[in-house]
């Protein structure tokens, strides 16, 4: 597609001497960027997840404790500790995560809310008068989308742990 629209827009002098090279350049530049974003979002959402499940743990312990603790109508302190170093545990765990994380986060949002604007803008902007200029409106729609996408699905993620935590 970007060979079509470099062809298109200069001549084949030009062509030949940047879009070629700048073709390549963007489809490195794109494999490399798509990579590491699903591996970052994997591994983020597999440690947010493994996180709700430990808290989910925690949290049905201490309503099995509760529900002890009423019919027996003492407190077993043995029970209890255990409780409490699992839920010390999960949650030193999860402030070791965030130091990280969160950075990491914040790059994304930083850098893919303005890229979802600017894509969006230039694909309803684009004129719609040849076929190049409604298959780059349609290209800049869909990184619109999967850029609006990628950011959801971290909110998401780490909001999955926030629940479970409060």
């Amino acid at each position: 597609m970007m060979i079509i629209m470099y062809s298109y827009y200069y001549s084949w002098n030009d062509f030949l001497m940047y879009g070629i090279l700048g073709v390549i350049n963007f489809s490195i530049f794109v494999f490399f960027m798509a990579c590491s974003l699903v591996c970052v979002l994997m591994y983020l959402h597999l440690l947010c997840y493994s996180s709700y499940l430990e808290f989910q743990l925690v949290n049905e312990k201490i309503e099995n404790l509760s529900k002890t603790i009423v019919k027996v109508k003492r407190i077993p302190r043995k029970m209890t500790q255990i409780i409490l170093n699992q839920h010390t545990r999960a949650i030193n765990r999860l402030a070791k995560y965030n130091q990280f994380w969160r950075l990491i986060i914040f790059m994304i949002y930083v850098i893919y809310i303005p890229q979802f604007c600017l894509m969006s803008f230039q694909s309803i902007i684009i004129p719609t008068d040849s076929i190049v200029n409604v298959i780059s409106k349609f290209g800049l729609g869909v990184g619109a989308v999967i850029n609006l996408s990628s950011v959801i699905l971290f909110a998401l993620s780490a909001k999955m742990v926030e629940t479970q935590v409060s």
